[in-house]
């Protein structure tokens, strides 16, 4: 039987999280249909309850989609609940078996080259529209999830360790020494792994990882991770609201004065210039 879909809900916002202290557990959530979600914000923490998860809570790293089997009860908790989160997600009916999804409870993936989004924000503006629309949302689900059945097959866990979708002809390629660390660093942005921690975690010396990051990608695997953190300044800068203060606190600097060195260091200039100029 081939998989057929339905699509009960789809959803896409920009907002911040519940009013709480940082890292307040929020209640149990749970659907009776299969989720597909997408957050981007750089400081959610998760809690899933499914078999092969791990007990601990880990950080979720921003720009990722996770899916959740029905049923399957997860718990988010925020490290800055006053900062403004960008969510999308999609609750469907599986009729059928597509595996390897069908077969979990849980996955994660990062989607570094944008290929999901695009899909999910179609799907909503078609929510209103008649069968044909319904036909073209449900074909766009199926894309989505073939996307993430493709990118199954690659490096990760799908769990602590997402999943890389990548854009079609991309999809079976080793991904880069850089796509590694980066997906290493970004999940960690608020505590940036050591260049000890990252060859540990990538099974190589830690002169073998900068001799090799170097001849790469030209620059030093520690001015890979400082630039890292700085994209994700530059973006939360830009949310509503947003302060120098607000940002090196949401990053994990040690103080303001530490996060605008590194900032003027990495773009060329303080980050309260930037903001001056690409602010609304």
């Amino acid at each position: 039987m081939n998989p057929v879909v339905d699509i009960r809900s789809v959803a896409c916002f920009s907002a911040r999280l519940a009013a709480g202290p940082p890292m307040t557990w929020g209640i149990p959530l749970h659907y009776d249909e299969w989720v597909l979600d997408f957050c981007r914000y750089p400081g959610l923490h998760v809690k899933v309850e499914a078999p092969g998860v791990p007990v601990e809570p880990w950080a979720r790293q921003s720009h990722t989609w996770h899916l959740y089997a029905p049923n399957t009860v997860y718990h988010e908790a925020a490290e800055r609940p006053d900062l403004v989160v960008d969510k999308r997600w999609v609750l469907f009916a599986l009729e059928g078996a597509l595996p390897p999804l069908s077969d979990r409870r849980f996955l994660s993936a990062i989607d570094p080259d944008g290929v999901l989004e695009p899909l999910i924000v179609t799907m909503h503006e078609l929510r209103t529209g008649g069968i044909g629309e319904a036909l073209a949302s449900r074909g766009l689900l199926l894309a989505m999830l073939g996307h993430l059945i493709a990118a199954s097959h690659g490096p990760g866990d799908g769990i602590t360790t997402p999943y890389i979708v990548r854009r079609p002809g991309r999809a079976q390629k080793d991904p880069t020494l850089r796509e590694r660390v980066d997906t290493i660093v970004s999940a960690r942005l608020r505590r940036p792994p050591s260049l000890a921690e990252l060859a540990q975690t990538l099974h190589l010396s830690e002169s073998s990882l900068s001799h090799r990051f170097k001849a790469e990608t030209g620059m030093g695997v520690i001015e890979r991770v400082r630039f890292l953190r700085v994209d994700a300044a530059r973006r939360l800068l830009l949310e509503p609201e947003a302060s120098v203060k607000s940002v090196a606190s949401a990053l994990g600097f040690s103080s303001p004065y530490h996060f605008s060195r590194i900032f003027t260091d990495i773009a060329g200039m303080p980050p309260s210039e930037w903001l001056r100029r690409n602010g609304s």
